[in-house]
Order: structure tokens, then C-alpha cells, then sequence
């Protein structure tokens, strides 16, 4: 087990993003369902990111945002040291979001001043505490530019090796190549209440699989920017591109580089759906 980030804040609340619905068959005889149950070497894919943040020391509560029903049912032997609390899932990961701030306030004790969130989806198999605290670690000697900040993770094209070269997953283009985005964040709760935060990141979800509407959602002037600055020209690297986002929203945007591929595979297609069981199937795999 990894130690906790060394520098990272006091307590910290997870939030597990676990309402989203597969609706590709991602292997013979697969039926529509929760993407958080679909089943790796005999568990489902949420106690994967369940275990992994369960072992950072510093975790004070874990909110699931999804089916209760179908997750309690799921993970009830799973012996976790933290135990789950649940929350409906919204109609979008930012839905779900929204339904669990007011939980995460009443989470609060009295005088102690809001914890940073750490957010993670549940279809992330491949993820281990060793990345998840590498993340951490990267988030506290990052710098704190704005009154509030959004600490996303970022994988360089590079570090998709090995059997990680197989992934066919989407990326945008800066200077330096490609990246692709990680599924862990790290957000301080004020920049909920940064207006438009909130509409912006349901139009990026919305658009997320195409880079060009991704970088319309931020208003033409973001736009431009990627499309002549980075994709084009390759003049703009993705601390530059993410300071022009700042500017423009009032929060901070501070990209997380890391060379850990396993954060950026979810599981969306059959590809990698597969890549995943391969490595989890493996013979000396972790259990």
C-alpha cells in the first residue's frame, strides 16, 4: 500500500461517479447497465476505485453518487475501511455532482474550513492508491493561482506503453503532443459557486468526445485559442491553453501531468473494455 500524499490536505472527501449507464455492448451477451458493475476478474469495476482511495490514509468520507440499491447489493463484502455513503446520480456526472454538495456541507465539522474533493469515476479498473497518491502529491506542490481551483489530471500520449498502447481513447493536441484527460480530479468546493462553472462543465461532458466542440463550450475566444494555438500551430502547450481558461472563467485550471495511463482508461467501448480484463486477468495480477 502507498503511503498518503505527503503534502496533502488535512482531510479529504472522495466523490465516486457511479451513475453512468452503458449502452454498447462491450462483450458477447453484455446488456445495457451501470458502468460502475461491470464485472473484472470477479468483482465489479467501482470496488476497484473503492479500493484504491480507501487506502490513502488521509480520506475522511466517501460519497457514491449512483443506484444505492444496485451498488449497496454489489459491494456489501467488499470490507472497505471507510464505509460508502450514497447519493442519487444525476442525469450527468455534474448532476450527480450537484446532488451530493449539500452533503458534502453538512460533512463539514463546525469552524473547520470546507476539504478539497477528490473526484473519480467508477469505471476506472486499471486505477491503484500508488496513482491516486502520485496525483495527490502533484496537486499539493502545484500552484494555487486563483481564490479557487480545479486540479485536473492529464497523461502525456507518451506514457501509453505496453499494453497501454492498444487504447484507442480520444485526446486534444498542444504544443509538446498529445493528452489525454485522467478521470480523477481534484476540485476545492468554492468553485462550485464560480458562475457558469457549473453549465460549462455539462456542455463539456455533453461534447466530450470531440475536441473541437469541447473547446466551443468555453465561448469562441477558447476556441480560437486551441484550434490556431495548439491543434494548428502547436504553439500553445496545455499550462498555457489551461491559463487562457482561468482567465476567462475566474477559477483556476491546473492541469496535473502524469505518466500514469491508468487513470485515463474508463471504460466506454468494447476496446476498452477488453484492454482492461486482459491486464486484470493476467496471471500475477492483483486481486
Amino acid at each position: 500500500m502507498a503511503s498518503a500524499a505527503k503534502n496533502a490536505v488535512k482531510h479529504l472527501d472522495v466523490v465516486i461517479l457511479a451513475g453512468g449507464i452503458n449502452r454498447i455492448p462491450l462483450y458477447p451477451g453484455a446488456k445495457p447497465g451501470y458502468k460502475a458493475l461491470l464485472p473484472f476478474a470477479g468483482k465489479p469495476a467501482i470496488q476497484y476505485t473503492l479500493e484504491a482511495v480507501n487506502a490513502i490514509p488521509n480520506i475522511r468520507r466517501i460519497f457514491v453518487a449512483g443506484p444505492e440499491k444496485e451498488l449497496r447489493a454489489a459491494l456489501a463484502a467488499t470490507g472497505c475501511r471507510i464505509p460508502c455513503e450514497y447519493v442519487p446520480g444525476g442525469d450527468s456526472p455534474m448532476g450527480s455532482v450537484m446532488n451530493v454538495l449539500p452533503r458534502l456541507k453538512e460533512s463539514t465539522p463546525p469552524g473547520d474550513a470546507p476539504s478539497a474533493i477528490l473526484f473519480a469515476t467508477a469505471d476506472l479498473p486499471l486505477v491503484t492508491t500508488e496513482s491516486v497518491a502520485a496525483f495527490l502529491d502533484a496537486c499539493a506542490a502545484a500552484p494555487r493561482p486563483y481564490p479557487a481551483n480545479l486540479y485536473l489530471s492529464a497523461v502525456p500520449g507518451r506514457a501509453f506503453t505496453g499494453p497501454f498502447a492498444k487504447s484507442r481513447k480520444g485526446h486534444m493536441t498542444f504544443r509538446g503532443g498529445a493528452i489525454y484527460h485522467g478521470n480523477v480530479a481534484l476540485i476545492e468546493p468554492q468553485a462550485f459557486e464560480t458562475p457558469g462553472l457549473v453549465n460549462l462543465f455539462k456542455r463539456l461532458y455533453q461534447r466530450r468526445k470531440n475536441p473541437f466542440a469541447s473547446a466551443i463550450s468555453g465561448g469562441w475566444r477558447i476556441a480560437l485559442s486551441y484550434v490556431f494555438g495548439a491543434f494548428l500551430l502547436r504553439l500553445l502547450s496545455l499550462e498555457q491553453m489551461a491559463r487562457i481558461v482561468s482567465r476567462r472563467l475566474g477559477v483556476g485550471i491546473v492541469p496535473i501531468r502524469l505518466n500514469r495511463p491508468e487513470i485515463a482508461v474508463d471504460v466506454d467501448v468494447a476496446s476498452d473494455y477488453e484492454l482492461v480484463r486482459q491486464e486484470l486477468e493476467a496471471p500475477g495480477a492483483p486481486s
